[in-house]
């Protein structure tokens, strides 16, 4: 069994630390808010970081967006709410949507098309098709 100093086996009659309590009191605490000063700032900015939403200001990429295979809801949030192009310049895209007698809802613009809940299909099916035919005769109830 190890054997604690004298100073800290027992408190003086006045139930008050010794000054050597005091100081490792003293000492452990200070270390103890200086790591945790370090520690919390680092933990939270990496957390923020690493989400790719909470750091991320303005609006969405287009090349990560309306021009890629993503969600349906994804591309038109971004073409509705406005996507930036590489160059810099932000687009709106009107976008159309239309219920299926299934009950799905199909979107397009002049950036692609897809259904709810399913996948965008980037880029107009033709020059004067925004969406495919095939797909319009689908949804007609």
């Amino acid at each position: 069994m190890l054997d604690a100093p004298a100073e800290c086996a027992a408190l003086p009659s006045g139930n008050q630390p010794t000054p050597t309590v005091r100081r490792i009191i003293v000492r452990g605490s200070t270390r103890l808010l200086f790591v945790a000063g370090i520690c919390i700032p680092i933990v939270t900015c990496t957390s923020r970081a690493d989400d790719g939403q909470a750091a991320r200001d303005g609006p969405a990429r287009c090349e990560h967006t309306v021009s890629m295979q993503v969600p349906t809801e994804v591309a038109v949030d971004a073409a509705t709410a406005g996507c930036l192009h590489e160059q810099g310049q932000l687009t709106k895209y009107e976008t159309t949507s239309l219920e299926c007698a299934d009950g799905r809802m199909l979107f397009w613009n002049e950036a692609g098309w897809g259904y709810d809940s399913g996948t965008w299909h980037p880029g107009g099916f033709n020059e004067t098709e925004l969406l495919p035919l095939e797909e319009r005769s689908k949804c007609q109830p």
